[in-house]
């Protein structure tokens, strides 16, 4: 019996119309690639201590920062509000804006996201991604000033996240 994936775009939405959207990217089966945790010795026969806050960015993950930043430099009309990468997963605000004056067709936010993980791949030589994304237009100030803070506050609460793995 073949599996229904579920549609994960608004039907009849046009995604490439100017707005912020917040995207989230996950790895492939939540395996955590892009932090590597730092071990905390206690002496003793104590094993190391693992701990959310004590972390550093893995070179696959400094490879997922690098490719987020250039976004805002490959497509004009893309602003990258604010990103995070976490161990198995990235969130990030990003807002097409209006395309004044020019006849070049503005990117799909589907294009956009398609591009970056293509171009990750790319970089460390094999795909970490799973199918797809979830994004979530955002319609006002106020829901864009509560993802943005959710979004910078991630590392820290990563141990209450739904996305956590040890």
């Amino acid at each position: 019996m073949d599996r229904v994936r579920k549609a994960n775009r608004l039907k009849g939405f046009d995604y490439s119309s100017s707005r912020s959207y917040f995207v989230t990217i996950c790895t492939k089966d939540g395996v955590s690639l892009f932090w590597r945790w730092k071990r905390i010795c206690r002496g003793g026969n104590l094993p190391p201590v693992k701990m959310s806050n004590e972390y550093e960015i893995s070179d696959a993950g400094k490879i997922v920062e690098d490719k987020i930043r250039q976004i805002s430099e490959r497509y004009e009309n893309v602003c990258l509000n604010c990103f995070v990468v976490m161990p198995n997963h990235v969130h990030m605000i990003l807002t097409l804006k209006e395309n004044y004056g020019r006849q070049v067709a503005a990117p799909t936010l589907s294009q956009i996201i398609q591009n970056l993980k293509r171009a990750v791949s790319m970089d460390i030589k094999f795909s970490p991604w799973q199918k797809s994304f979830h994004d979530h237009i955002i319609r006002d100030e106020k829901s864009f000033l509560e993802i943005a803070e959710y979004v910078r506050t991630n590392p820290e609460n990563w141990e209450s996240d739904m996305f956590y793995a040890r």
